[in-house]
Parts: C-alpha cells; structure tokens; sequence
C-alpha cells in the first residue's frame, strides 16, 4: 500500500494505487505509515475486481434504498451498484469509522466514471466530499481560495473561478517573498489557515518537484488576519463583516459543493448521526469565524497581474504588519 499527506496532520491516503489525483493534488509525495495516522482525516482506497467490493447478496440485506445506493439504517456504510450491459458493473463501497473512511471501488468505475455525471461522481470526488465532510465535523472547513503569509500577516484571497487567486499568490510569492499556504483550496479552523500544498491549478509553476513546491509553500498553520476578494468590475476598499461574510459563503458553494454530494445526500437519508444540516453550520459558524477575525478588502484592479501589489500594499498599511515594519517587493514589480 502506498502513502499519501496532503495537508500535513489533516488528510492522509492510503491506497493501492501509485498515484491518485483529486482535489487535494496528485504531486504529494510518498508519506511514511507513521505520517499518515497522525492525520485527523485518513482514507483508505482499494481499487479491486468488480466482483471483490462486495458480494452480490449484500445489497440484499440492506433495509435502504436510494437510486444506486444501499444503506443500512443507522450505519455508516453505504454501496453502490448499477449493472451495465454485458458481464460489467459499476461498483464501490464506503465505510466511515471513527476519523477513517474504508472505501473499495471497482476497476469499471475506476476506469469509466472520470466526470460528474448526475449521480455518478468519480471516486475521487466521492473521496473529496467525504474529506470535507469529516474536517467539519471536527471543526475545519476547507476553503475554496488561496492563502499566503507575508510579514506577520496571514490573508486568504478568494474570487470567482479563473478571477486570478492562484496567479496573485504566485506573484505574491516570487515578487514579495510571501509564504504560500495554498493555491486553491485552504483549511481554517476558525482561528487558523493551514497549509494544502499539492494542489494542481497551476501546476508547474509552484513547483515543478515536490523539492521546489515544497520550499514555496510554509508547513506550519498561520493565524488568518485578511481577506482579499478580487474584481474587476467594481471600485475596491474596505467590506463590512456581512458582506464579506455573504461573498464567501457564495464563492465556497459554488466551487466545493459538498452538500450537493449524491453520496452524502444517500449516507445522511439513512443516518441520523451523519447530518448534513449539522454539517451546514458547523461550516457557516466557521465562515462567520472567518469574516469576524478578518479585515476584509476587496481589491480592485483591470489586469490580474496587478492584484498582488495591492495585496501587499494593503498589508504593509495595516497592523501588525511584516516583522521589518516594512513590505518590498524581491524582484520585479
């Protein structure tokens, strides 16, 4: 079995697979068994012949039914089968234990479903969602944008889909000498950013090894201290705590989605102790968390390129500030 962290003492995988990519990235390197048990989110995925993710009489004895899932009332498992033509099936398995999730998917649905399609979701969103799901239980919710710490300062940049978040870390890094904590999804608790260093948007140009993505990115969490919103089309300042508050919410649904997970959706019918609506507001307790500690801005500019001047002119007028008491840029701007 392989090891995998991708965001260090968070999530960790464990599977048969050499390389598996979802949301968290696909560039981690190899972690050791001992790395990942210390993980607060572990999965473990094994990709097997159709006929090995579960007998055929099993979904027999299940009490719930849900389309293509099969649930047993008050359990925390969940199957799904759907027959195809021919000797095919489409086939996976879950079970959630304490802050671990078994999971078994077949190598047709491994090989077939790679897109959303209605129900079918690929395993590795399947996965995703359940990460997702698991960390607020726990009391982190992922965030749909980038993060960096420049000075003493910590600042998550959030935007629409292609708005220009990963490009203004980037160049907050290589310009700034910023820290990056993440490119395009981050971990808060409610006090903290946590780093997620592996992901892909922009993949390349973090990093092209894991040595060079690694001296970009900081290890340790970061208290958060700002909030950056990007766009173009409207003057930037200073955003009150709700309106901040309501951007963030919007821009974490439209990209993570989780509570519209078929998954979940079947999991939580069935089961009383895995709530999707206690699930919702542990997440909105953690966003008003993040609008309450945070000086929000939005940062106005007509081309991408601009926003990390902004972003670190921002800093450098506000307190505490960067430890030399001033903010330069390291080359370029």
């Amino acid at each position: 079995m392989n090891y995998y962290v991708f965001a260090e003492n968070l999530v960790g995988l464990k599977t048969n697979e050499k390389h598996f990519r979802w949301s968290f990235g696909s560039d981690a390197p190899p972690a050791s068994e001992q790395d990942f048990q210390r993980c607060r989110c572990k999965l473990v995925l094994e990709t097997v012949r159709d006929r090995d993710v579960f007998p055929a009489e099993e979904t027999e004895h299940r009490e719930g039914r849900f389309r293509y899932f099969c649930a047993k009332r008050d359990g925390m498992e969940l199957l799904y089968s759907r027959k195809l033509p021919g000797p095919w099936s489409l086939r996976w398995s879950l079970r959630i234990e304490g802050d671990t999730v078994y999971a078994r998917v077949g190598r047709t649905y491994r090989k077939a479903v790679r897109l959303k399609v209605m129900n079918l979701h690929p395993i590795s969103y399947v996965l995703f969602e359940l990460a997702n799901a698991l960390l607020l239980r726990q009391g982190f919710a992922l965030l749909y944008g980038s993060a960096f710490t420049l000075g003493r300062n910590a600042a998550l940049i959030m935007a629409p889909p292609n708005g220009g978040k990963t490009f203004t870390a980037l160049r907050l890094s290589e310009d700034w000498g910023a820290e990056l904590l993440s490119e395009d999804i981050c971990i808060f608790d409610g006090e903290k950013l946590y780093p997620v260093p592996w992901t892909n948007s922009y993949r390349g140009k973090a990093g092209r090894s894991a040595g060079e993505r690694a001296a970009r990115f900081r290890r340790s969490p970061a208290a958060a201290t700002h909030l950056f919103f990007l766009d173009r089309g409207i003057a930037g300042g200073p955003l009150g705590r709700e309106e901040a508050r309501r951007r963030a919410g919007l821009l974490n649904r439209y990209d993570l989605r989780w509570y519209c997970s078929p998954a979940l959706l079947a999991l939580s019918y069935y089961n009383r102790q895995f709530s999707l609506e206690e699930l919702s507001e542990r997440e909105a307790a953690l966003l008003d968390a993040l609008a309450q500690r945070t000086e929000a801005l939005i940062l106005s500019a007509p081309a991408a390129a601009d926003y990390a001047a902004l972003a670190a002119r921002a800093l450098a007028d506000s307190g505490p500030g960067p430890a030399e008491g001033s903010v330069s840029p390291t080359s370029g701007l």
